[in-house]
């Protein structure tokens, strides 16, 4: 029979070759190669590495043919890091058998956190990456932006909350603040949104009441909250509206309103 056997024998422990001639057990069948034409044939094997040392015996018992070259060679998915998401692949073997693929676990890149969403990816035998399972992502900390896969720090008057790629305009003061309404208990106060928002579109605002504290002396004064016992119609966080009006007053004391907003 004009027929190679190829044996094949890992070992993560040790580089030296068990002999195949006296240590037959070290070794597993893979195939058997076939001679077809007096033309040189050409045959390609898929191997499924498990170890850190492979060893491949050959054994010809008879064949009117000749091995002339044996070549090694293996695919791999590379490392590389999405940009859009932010994670980080590492170089990955590929397996042998074409109906496998290997589950890998993407890592967030420096400087950045995961949100919901999973970062498994597989690696395929041709040594490409198969990304139809990936629903997550991550994203740069506070105050950093993506810049060719790696967050770097907001240029000045910019910020990012963690709901973006990229650093934004910081949003403006709100304008034409004007109390409406105003006696002895509550004031009414009314504004128009920041002309500028950045790339936001949802505006909210936080409005905090404060009055002085009791110190005759200004350099040390600091404003101290109202207290519980003052209310806000409509609430005091979060606020949609461009309004707001604070109750449960005490007459003949100065007060101080605070709106701020934010967006997303």
């Amino acid at each position: 029979m004009n027929v190679f056997d190829l044996y094949m024998s890992q070992s993560n422990q040790t580089a030296s070759y068990p002999d195949p001639l006296t240590n037959k057990t070290a070794y597993e069948k893979v195939t058997k190669l076939r001679y077809i034409s007096d033309d040189r044939t050409l045959e390609t094997i898929n191997i499924r590495v498990k170890g850190k040392y492979v060893f491949l015996a050959f054994h010809n018992y008879g064949a009117c043919c000749t091995l002339f070259s044996v070549k090694v060679a293996y695919n791999f998915c590379p490392g590389q890091t999405l940009n859009e998401h932010l994670v980080s692949l590492p170089r990955t073997v590929a397996p042998a058998n074409d109906s496998m693929s290997i589950p890998i676990q993407g890592h967030c890149t420096n400087d950045s956190v995961k949100v919901p969403g999973s970062l498994h990816v597989y690696c395929e035998s041709t040594g490409g990456w198969n990304m139809s399972q990936l629903n997550g992502r991550c994203i740069c900390k506070e105050n950093m932006q993506n810049v060719g896969v790696k967050c770097q720090g907001c240029p000045d008057g910019k910020y990012n909350d963690q709901k973006g790629l990229n650093c934004t305009d910081l949003p403006s003061a709100p304008t034409d603040v004007n109390a409406t309404f105003v006696n002895q208990s509550a004031v009414e106060l009314s504004w128009q949104p920041p002309e500028i928002t950045g790339d936001q579109s949802h505006v909210f605002y936080d409005v905090d009441c404060l009055k002085p504290c009791n110190n005759n002396d200004d350099d040390n004064c600091v404003e101290v909250a109202c207290g519980r016992n003052v209310s806000y119609i409509l609430g005091k966080e979060g606020l949609n509206d461009t309004q707001v009006m604070v109750v449960n007053l005490l007459p003949f004391v100065n007060y101080t309103i605070k709106s701020t907003q934010g967006t997303e």
